[in-house]
């Protein structure tokens, strides 16, 4: 159920129905919560998936505080999990520091954007190596 609701999150905020995509998100995230506490290794990757996907939401329809805090937290369960399994979140990792850079970027935060997209782009470079 989750994941079809964060799938019809994606298809609502790519033909511009941005109320309908951030019902369909929130509401995936709260059952991804929910399972996340009961099984935190096979669910904490879910949550940060949907949460990269409501911050991108919001960052599109200018909401950036709260884009921002869901790009943080998205952030730190993915540095957890990067942290127990480098190869498989480090990448996705630096995906969301790029996308939390490019919201300061957007919002003239120009020390934080560099901060954040340099620490991404140190994280690929090692990622490459790997």
């Amino acid at each position: 159920m989750a994941r079809t609701l964060n799938n019809l999150g994606v298809v609502y905020s790519d033909t511009q129905r941005s109320k309908e995509a951030e019902d369909a998100y929130r509401e995936a995230l709260e059952i991804r919560r929910a399972l996340a506490r009961e099984n935190p290794a096979a669910y904490r990757p879910d949550v940060a998936r949907t949460l990269n996907n409501l911050a991108v939401l919001y960052s599109d329809t200018q909401r950036f505080k709260e884009a921002e805090d869901a790009f943080r937290e998205a952030v730190e369960i993915l540095r957890a999990l990067a942290s127990e399994n480098p190869a498989a979140y480090r990448p996705e990792l630096a995906k969301t520091l790029n996308d939390l850079g490019v919201l300061y970027s957007n919002t003239q935060r120009l020390k934080e954007a560099e901060d954040t997209k340099r620490e991404a782009a140190e994280i690929l470079g090692t990622t490459a190596k790997q």
